[in-house]
């Protein structure tokens, strides 16, 4: 599912709730408050979130299936010839609004969600308004009053043991805070810039027209895209590491953004190029995108670390497994500190105690979107993970004063446990973006 888009304005990590129509501009909450004078009203539109769509959708989607269900129960596993015409007429309406909110977000019309939202809510007045929908939620009710009411005492129960566990998990997490606010002085350990990677730092810097010469040698045989801001190389092919081999040996030049897909499990010459090949000046870089594996961050991690050095605006790793002390070490970049976005991950963690000394500035934003989910790292079943990766980060010096904000779009996890686990760990000033309501 699409979210929506990063705020337009310059520097701003936040993402947008207008959207301004004479500049064609998103704009997130707080621009909208310094800059809503300067526009008149008609010229400013409010985004809907499309999760909010989707649950109108999802809801309503269920309700009908529920609908079908209990009334073949109750006709001898047949519906009734209105029944089946109201079901397929609603189901067919309902669709085709999804169908639109599908479109709307490959087509990026953000605008267009507010109308999707209202013509889903429309459908589910005009169902409750229909007898024979009324007929089922009156039936529907009494019937499982006495079921719900077991239901609801079982519930009951079982909240009190989660509560039970949760709090156990808690006196773990302070125990563990309050070992490491005890530590005087942490031993020193290597940093992790890797000695190898001065082997790589007299690379001969070329001019974008002797780098394309090599590209033009791949062009037919790869799935390599470039112009002279950009570069996008696909890694599953001899073709594509042949190219990239002949750029490690030199330093390239200004581009803004490159982007590595499909990378391989272990390749030095990736190795190489990470360490000693990017551009001085490089605004985003993006690894590993459209990747069927995850790949082993060990393998990369310190040539991931070294690139950090040359991004000034976003570094984003795609399905990745990486371990909390290899994102401890990604979170400490250059000077000019980019954005972490660390999308599509597992992050496994430890309950160790994080010893290591780690050069480098800590980053201001840190995204951690679909992380939680669990095809990943799965939060929701075990959150006693994502409580030991916080505590962990936290014992990083400096970071939980110098992190502005993290993302957790996706995550399953809702934004008042999310707030109390990172305020036990230390992160008391850091703003929290995406979350379940």
């Amino acid at each position: 599912m699409k979210i929506l888009p990063i705020c337009h304005l310059k520097s701003c990590d936040e993402r947008s709730a207008y959207y301004v129509h004479s500049k064609a501009a998103y704009i997130c909450v707080k621009h909208y408050k310094a800059l809503a004078s300067k526009y008149e009203q008609k010229d400013i539109s409010t985004l809907t979130p499309p999760g909010e769509v989707k649950e109108n959708i999802d809801v309503f989607t269920a309700g009908l299936y529920i609908f079908a269900t209990f009334m073949k129960e109750n006709n001898l596993g047949e519906l009734s010839e209105d029944a089946q015409t109201m079901f397929t007429d609603f189901t067919e309406r309902i669709n085709t609004i999804r169908n639109k909110f599908m479109l709307a977000g490959e087509e990026e019309s953000y605008l267009e969600y507010e109308d999707i939202k209202a013509q889903a809510i429309n459908v589910r007045k005009q169902a409750k308004g229909d007898p024979i929908f009324n007929q089922f939620t009156d039936e529907f009710f009494w019937d499982c009053m006495a079921e719900n009411i077991s239901r609801r005492e079982t519930e009951q129960k079982l909240q009190k043991v989660r509560n039970i566990r949760q709090n156990n998990r808690r006196k773990t997490l302070r125990k563990m805070v309050k070992g490491l606010e005890e530590t005087k002085e942490l031993p020193k350990m290597n940093t992790i810039r890797e000695s190898e990677n001065s082997s790589y730092s007299n690379l001969r810097l070329i001019k974008f027209d002797q780098i394309e010469k090599i590209l033009k040698k791949f062009r037919n045989k790869t799935k390599l895209e470039y112009s002279s801001t950009w570069l996008s190389l696909y890694l599953d092919s001899d073709s594509d590491m042949s190219c990239l081999k002949d750029l490690s040996k030199f330093k390239l030049p200004d581009l803004r953004q490159i982007t590595l897909k499909s990378i391989p499990e272990d390749s030095e010459d990736l190795k190489k190029f990470l360490s000693g090949s990017l551009p001085k000046n490089l605004q985003k870089l993006s690894l590993n995108h459209n990747s069927k594996e995850l790949i082993k961050m060990p393998t990369y991690i310190n040539s991931i670390s070294s690139a950090t050095q040359c991004v000034h605006s976003e570094i984003l790793l795609y399905n990745f497994e990486i371990s909390d002390s290899n994102l401890c070490k990604l979170l400490h970049v250059g000077q000019s500190q980019p954005k972490v976005n660390i999308s599509h991950c597992k992050i496994t963690t430890t309950q160790e105690a994080n010893t290591q000394e780690i050069a480098g500035t800590p980053a201001k934003n840190l995204c951690l979107d679909c992380c939680g989910i669990a095809k990943y790292s799965d939060w929701q079943n075990h959150p006693e993970n994502f409580e030991y990766l916080m505590v962990k980060l936290a014992q990083n010096k400096n970071l939980p004063k110098r992190l502005k904000t993290i993302s957790f779009w996706d995550c399953c996890m809702k934004k008042t446990y999310i707030r109390t686990v990172l305020n036990e760990s230390g992160f008391y000033e850091t703003e929290i973006y995406g979350y379940s309501a």
